[in-house]
């Protein structure tokens, strides 16, 4: 192998789809003059990110973790959210072991049966109709005693849509067997239960309302909402609460956590294993890598991922992002795994904590380019793997005006790589989106959208063109690389 004398760039941007229309658009020629004037000077084409063309549904929406596990394998795989789906229509959910065995045995001890998970559509974590199959399950195995913590949305899907949700919950609870009880127990908007940033005051409010009784006037879930909604509050950034009367934990219980992505659900999920004493705790996929752990769906891996090619050829890795994305150029980048490599440095920039970052549209993208400049020019590594979080991130406030100040700094960004990468150095950059979000901010919408990416490459150097009229998903990205950077037939 022959490495590469010039530095090898991966630039995601987090959120950063393409469309045509630049109407509720952020990425426009106005407010990202430098990457447009990219555009036209160097290739490039667009890329699906969504649906079958990243193991996901057809019509769903792409998300990070799909994004980034798909760049990095260059192989499509079937997602959790796909298998969890067909499982259910298919019948063979209810027939799982670990379904199936954990429910006959709660049924038979009385105990109470707990489910906890993302209620929407939004597809990135969950679907409602998981957490629908599940109460259904207990019902048939004669579970008698069942309490749902529901964690509230916002941000995948329109910000004040919980009410939808919840009904369909309340429908399927409707269809038990008239001797099980079962109610909605617990409410809280996602930046608690799902805090993937350390963030402790959230997750000890998220443990609290499921693990301790508190004194409080009983409510409905529409009333919690009524009130919420007039405050200010939206589904994302509601408070925990209790609905009913000691709807916490007790020893012997068992617990379902429905998510079907790690990085959301670790925290909350190993608080939960290491301070309970339950029966059984089965979660939508393995969060903590541990072979002992019951789950539903199995969780794609793969070991020839792009990091896995580089690492062969002893090729220096220089990975990168803000925390708020850190498992994405970590353990979904690398297939499911999170081992550091002995030939890669990780440098994890810590994300502020605010409850949206409407008002914080740069979050720590100047950091990470400081960050990347200062190695480029120490020659720390011939391949660099970056995720800017800003268009996604920024654009889950749904904010039009705040995503395009958010894009703008990724521009600056830009032009910043471009003068040390390409001219400096004559490196090459690839740059491209794991999914859209940034692009289309119709009636303030926050969710991911289907939209293609971009896919550019920039570079001094010879390339053949001709590669990019081959490529159509985020699964061609790898081999390119590959092949127009590091790959040398003799080897």
């Amino acid at each position: 192998m022959i490495h590469s004398k010039k530095p090898v760039g991966l630039i995601i941007l987090d959120g950063f789809g393409y469309r045509k229309d630049l109407k509720d658009n952020a990425i426009t020629p106005k407010t990202m003059p430098f990457f447009f004037s990219l555009l036209r000077k160097y290739p490039w084409t667009t890329l699906a990110a969504s649906g079958n063309a990243v193991g996901l549904p057809e019509g769903i929406p792409g998300n990070s973790a799909v994004g980034h596990f798909t760049l990095g394998a260059g192989k499509i795989f079937e997602q959790p959210l796909t298998q969890f789906s067909r499982m259910i229509h298919d019948g063979t959910f209810f027939e799982l072991p670990v379904i199936k065995n954990n429910f006959i045995q709660l049924a038979k001890t009385g105990k109470t049966l707990h489910i906890m998970g993302l209620i929407s559509d939004g597809g990135s974590h969950s679907k409602v109709e998981h957490t629908q199959a599940v109460i259904t399950a207990a019902g048939r195995y004669g579970i008698k005693k069942i309490v749902i913590h529901a964690v509230l949305d916002g941000r995948d899907v329109p910000q004040k849509s919980a009410m939808e949700f919840l009904e369909r919950i309340e429908k399927t609870v409707f269809e038990l067997p008239a001797q099980t009880n079962a109610e909605i127990g617990t409410l809280q908007g996602r930046l608690y239960a799902m805090d993937r940033n350390e963030n402790i005051e959230r997750l000890k409010q998220a443990y609290r309302v499921i693990t301790q009784e508190e004194p409080h006037p009983i409510q409905t879930w529409q009333n919690a909402l009524e009130n919420y909604y007039g405050q200010g509050f939206y589904d994302e950034t509601i408070p925990p609460m209790q609905l009913i009367k000691d709807p916490t934990i007790k020893n012997g219980d068992g617990f379902v956590f429905v998510n079907i992505r790690a990085d959301r659900s670790r925290e909350l999920y190993l608080l939960l294993k290491h301070t309970s004493n339950l029966s059984f705790l089965i979660s939508g996929i393995d969060y903590q890598n541990d072979s002992n752990s019951l789950t539903i769906c199995t969780t794609p891996n793969t070991t020839n991922t792009l990091n896995d090619y580089l690492e062969k050829q002893t090729i220096k890795i220089f990975s990168i992002a803000e925390s708020e994305k850190y498992a994405h150029i970590t353990y979904f980048f690398n297939g499911g795994r999170e081992k550091n490599r002995p030939n890669e440095t990780r440098v994890i920039i810590q994300s502020d904590n605010p409850t949206t970052f409407v008002h914080e549209p740069a979050m720590k993208a100047r950091e990470i380019t400081h960050a990347l400049v200062q190695a480029l020019d120490h020659h720390d590594a011939e391949f660099y793997l970056v995720n800017y979080a800003n268009a996604d991130m920024v654009g889950h406030s749904g904010n039009l005006e705040a995503t395009k100040k958010a894009v703008g700094v990724l521009d600056k960004q830009l032009k910043r790589l471009y003068e040390t990468f390409v001219i400096k150095h004559q490196g090459t950059l690839y740059i491209t989106g794991d999914h859209g979000n940034a692009e289309d901010k119709k009636n303030s919408n926050p969710a991911h959208t289907t939209s293609p990416v971009y896919f550019l490459v920039v570079s001094e150097q010879p390339i053949n063109k001709n590669i990019l009229t081959t490529m159509k998903t985020l699964a061609d990205v790898k081999d390119v690389i590959i092949k127009n950077s590091f790959y040398y037939l003799g080897k």
